[in-house]
């Protein structure tokens, strides 16, 4: 494959954009209607938190397999079946329904969703080289604040006149609608799987040397710490600003869809300054590994400032600088993985990642909500508090075990440049 994708490339990873503005529109729209939610169900702090940790229980184990599957399967089937799940899972909140069918919507929703960040840039690298993939990591991971803004600003709206089971069952119909197109619009590169061209050496690599790397397992801590933040962020943000900030529901809906659309400029910004600090000299630890970590630190130390108390402006600037640390983790992360990972491990590897590091979406809203209910006045404060530590320690952790140029040599010993296309991957 020549340096530069085709057309058809970017068409597949401007579907991809809307594949994730459509998935993180449904997270979205669940924080947004957290206070009529809890109302009507008569949740604790406690109960909405478990009905919100409830779309991880297959999370994980999903995108676990659909890693395996990713590294032998057309990945256009993969995600067409996964925008069906969502609908499957979404049109039946359009009616009334008890709280159990409301737990087992969650989690059929999560099992669609957990593949879909790394199924997505795995079908989005096989147009291009390693060079190019941080700023194809942002070009898709554009779809998350674009969907979440969207969320924020009709959801709420949505919520007030035609009710929360209207608002999000909804949704159901976009995830549908992409899947119609994407059947048209998506495709794979026509070239061999680099799967099938790879040195022998290469293939045997032992899936266990893969997951046990130092460099796999710091990726590994700070997409945890990003998993931590952004589930707090898309669950228990919005109940924050209206209960303990005093905020309307509409004023909240345009307070968080203007501190995701902050997010907007940074996905292609954070994929082209590390792309400038390698062009710098310097090592894919520090422009990809240091860069997510740092940003992870400075969500975590965010979440110690929302504890404080501040006036909005700066409420509102702290969280854009927690969600920050989700844009940067997800655009430098994903390609500083595939570039110590074999092509053949790659797509398990993604997967495998996120079915761990999302067990920080699944812990952070229980815990939460959990000590909220018990810490009486100081509730949200103390939540905070506790979850900033336990981010910027993550983010100290993960540092310490990024080595990819070292780590690239013990897992690819017979790769001669990993600037080589990848279809050439």
């Amino acid at each position: 494959m020549r340096q530069n994708a085709p057309l058809r490339g970017w068409i597949v990873t401007v579907m991809l954009c809307l594949f994730m503005a459509v998935n993180f529109a449904d997270k979205a729209a669940f924080g947004l209607a957290a206070i009529p939610i809890m109302r009507e169900m008569h949740l604790t702090h406690t109960g909405f938190g478990l009905l919100g940790a409830s779309f991880f229980a297959l999370f994980s184990i999903s995108a676990l397999l659909a890693g395996f599957l990713g590294d032998r399967l057309s990945t256009k089937w993969l995600l067409a079946g996964m925008a069906l799940v969502w609908t499957a899972a979404q049109l039946p909140l359009l009616a009334p329904l008890g709280l159990a069918a409301f737990f087992a919507c969650r989690i059929l929703l999560g099992a669609g969703e957990g593949p879909a960040l790394p199924t997505a840039l795995h079908a989005a690298y096989k147009w291009f080289p390693d060079s190019r993939r941080p700023f194809v990591s942002a070009i898709v991971g554009l779809g998350v604040p674009i969907g979440a803004a969207a969320a924020g600003l009709l959801v709420t709206r949505t919520i007030a006149a035609l009710g929360w089971h209207f608002s999000l069952g909804v949704l159901g119909f976009a995830s549908l609608i992409w899947c119609g197109v994407w059947l048209f619009a998506g495709g794979e590169p026509a070239v061999a799987r680099p799967e099938r061209a790879e040195p022998e050496s290469q293939a045997r690599i032992p899936l266990s040397s893969v997951l046990v790397n130092r460099t796999v397992i710091g990726i590994t801590v700070i997409a945890f710490s990003a998993y931590w933040v952004s589930s707090l962020a898309i669950i228990w943000l919005p109940s924050f600003l209206e209960t303990a900030a005093r905020m309307t529901p509409a004023t909240v809906g345009v307070v968080l869809a203007s501190t995701w659309l902050l997010q907007v400029p940074l996905f292609p910004l954070t994929g082209l300054f590390s792309t400038y600090l390698s062009g710098r000299g310097f090592s894919s630890g520090v422009s990809r590994g240091a860069l997510a970590a740092v940003s992870a630190a400075l969500a975590g130390a965010a979440m110690l400032g929302l504890a404080m108390a501040q006036p909005m402006w700066l409420v509102v600037a702290l969280a854009a600088v927690c969600l920050g640390s989700q844009v940067v983790a997800g655009t430098v992360l994903p390609p500083l993985l595939a570039e110590v990972v074999p092509p053949a491990r790659r797509g398990v590897a993604l997967g495998a990642c996120v079915a761990v590091a999302s067990l920080g979406g699944f812990l952070a809203p229980v815990i939460f909500g959990r000590v909220v209910d018990v810490a009486g006045s100081s509730s949200y404060r103390t939540a905070f508090l506790v979850s900033g530590a336990l981010v910027i320690v993550g983010a100290i952790v993960a540092q310490m075990l990024v080595r990819p140029s070292e780590d690239r040599v013990r897992l690819q010993p017979s790769r001669a440049s990993n600037d080589a296309p990848l279809a050439a991957s």
